[in-house]
């Protein structure tokens, strides 16, 4: 087993949070140490020591893992709590409009045309289309 491959897998056994992303992890640090591989193979060094320089540059693999842990520790934290902030809105809400239902009242305003006299000259009159001859065939 080759040192790359050795922190790759040492990294996967320690690493947490959803398989997907776990996977796009590892791949993108699997593509980055190839390509600081054949940066180094590039400036002259042999393909073996090219390898063991990049793994020994990239540290042990359990702080990289750590800090991925944590992050997704506080991903999940903050998913759960807005989950929660948003069934206590909508228990909230239900529980209001079961209270209105149930008190029998709506909150709107009362429609004062309806219940205003029905003298001519009333503010509801101008509010109000004529009735006569509306709709009517003859």
């Amino acid at each position: 087993m080759t040192p790359c491959e050795r922190v790759l897998q040492e990294m996967a056994a320690t690493l947490r949070g959803p398989q997907r992303a776990r996977e796009r992890l590892l791949d993108e640090i699997a593509e980055d140490l190839k390509d600081a591989i054949e940066a180094e193979r590039a400036r002259g060094i042999a393909p073996d020591a090219a390898e063991a320089l990049v793994a020994a540059r990239f540290g042990t693999p359990t702080v990289v893992a750590n800090l991925w842990n944590s992050e997704q520790t506080h991903q999940r934290r903050a998913i759960r709590r807005n989950m929660l902030i948003g069934m206590v809105a909508l228990a909230t809400a239900g529980a209001l409009g079961i209270t209105q239902y149930a008190s029998g009242k709506n909150s709107s305003p009362p429609n004062r045309c309806r219940t205003a006299s029905s003298q001519a000259g009333s503010p509801c009159d101008r509010i109000r289309p004529p009735t006569a001859g509306v709709g009517r065939r003859r």
